[in-house]
């Protein structure tokens, strides 16, 4: 009898933590952080380049270090 005891509380734990992500995080915490932070939420902002620099920046880029 006593594991099934165990069992109930683990699964009614479980069970109060997804409804809590499922609510209360995804719903009100999530939106709120992406409004207050603004642009910086979204950190990878900036796409990285593919194409090479051309000789131009790289001449820039020696000229500044």
């Amino acid at each position: 009898m006593l594991p099934l005891i165990t069992l109930t509380q683990i699964g009614i734990i479980v069970c109060i933590g997804v409804l809590l992500d499922t609510l209360l995080v995804r719903t009100v915490v999530v939106p709120a952080l992406a409004f207050l932070l603004g642009d910086r939420f979204w950190w990878p902002s900036k796409p990285q380049r593919t194409d090479p620099p051309t000789d131009r920046e790289l001449e820039r880029q020696t000229v500044q270090l």
